[in-house]
């Protein structure tokens, strides 16, 4: 009977993680980066994807000077790597500022900051901070797969189970005679 127990509990462990993981994947997520662009013609990256709509809370500190922060799709982003080209989706410029961008689709959205005016002979700090408000696609879906599985796992546990009490040998069934054993004594002698 201990392999039914054990099978059971292992597809509710499963499908408890697969729970957890799925939550996950739909609560907004917070993540602070710190960074500096060197002086001279450098920018800094950053890439969200894997997102089902929603949107990016995004607030920036420049320690010293201003900086222009642009948001590019993966067109957008190739394009600007390549031939400097700004094809972005979204900009601003300030030494801090605080927006909000609407994902329009899923996919690879790249936020990069580069010196803004009269800064390029500057070491510039950063300090970002995004909240993500979107469904993580992979997380949703790895949390649906071990969710399945485990319900899975569970069901057949329980059968299992089952089967293992079926081939189990019955017990007596009860009934109103009490069962008892006598003590063994010498015959009455009767001489």
């Amino acid at each position: 009977m201990r392999k039914g127990r054990i099978v059971t509990a292992v597809g509710t462990v499963i499908a408890s993680i697969g729970l957890l993981i799925l939550v996950f994947a739909i609560l907004p997520a917070e993540d602070t980066t710190d960074f500096t662009i060197p002086s001279g013609g450098y920018y800094y990256g950053i890439y969200y994807s894997g997102l089902i709509g929603g949107s990016i809370d995004m607030d920036y500190v420049a320690a010293e000077g201003d900086i222009r922060v642009y948001v590019f799709d993966q067109q957008g982003y190739d394009s600007y790597v390549s031939t400097g080209h700004k094809d972005d989706l979204f900009t601003t410029s300030g030494d801090s500022g605080s927006f909000s961008f609407a994902l329009p689709d899923s996919g690879r959205y790249y936020f990069v900051f580069e010196h803004g005016s009269l800064s390029e002979s500057l070491n510039q700090d950063v300090t970002v901070t995004a909240k993500i408000n979107g469904i993580a696609m992979t997380g949703m879906v790895l949390g649906v797969v071990l969710i399945v599985v485990g319900v899975v796992v569970a069901v057949l546990g329980g059968r299992m189970k089952a089967r293992e009490a079926a081939d189990e040998p019955a017990s007596p069934a009860p009934t109103d005679v009490t069962f008892f054993q006598g003590q063994q004594q010498k015959p009455p002698d009767n001489s």
